[in-house]
């Protein structure tokens, strides 16, 4: 399907989640580049649960997960053997200051925006969770790896 900017701003979060969750699930170098531009629209795209993602905490949330900055330190913590959270978590708590916290299932939406974030730069869960550094907000975090 062609997906023009104006049919993917015309969608609902919900409907456009789906779009780029099959997009993200296809795997094809054109997947990647719809999810790719879904993320950098600024539309919202991701079901709501627990955190309004579409609140005001929950986009300051969303763009600083898919910042190059984060996509950068999480990268170097995975290469590192270290939860990518582990380097995003200080770029949050910079940004959202005490909003950042497990009562508003901010550290639960942290977890599922950068597992999304980090499979779509080329990585993937090992299925392991390491303990996080003293003094994080979050306790254990998912470990990644690159795809080869």
């Amino acid at each position: 399907m062609n997906w023009t900017d104006e049919r993917l701003a015309a969608l609902t979060p919900a409907a456009r989640h789906q779009v780029w969750a099959n997009a993200v699930a296809a795997g094809t170098k054109e997947g990647r580049e719809l999810a790719r531009r879904i993320e950098a629209s600024g539309l919202s795209f991701l079901n709501p649960k627990g955190l309004e993602l579409d609140s005001e905490i929950g986009r300051k949330l969303y763009r600083v997960i898919f910042s190059q900055k984060a996509k950068d330190a999480g990268a170097t913590a995975s290469e590192e053997g270290r939860p990518a959270l582990a380097d995003i978590e200080p770029l949050i708590v910079a940004e959202l200051g005490t909003a950042y916290t497990k009562q508003k299932e901010a550290t639960v939406q942290a977890g599922y925006l950068i597992g999304n974030m980090m499979e779509n730069n080329g990585f993937r869960k090992t299925g392991l969770k390491k303990r996080m550094p003293p003094g994080s907000i979050a306790k254990t975090a998912e470990c990644y790896v690159r795809r080869s």
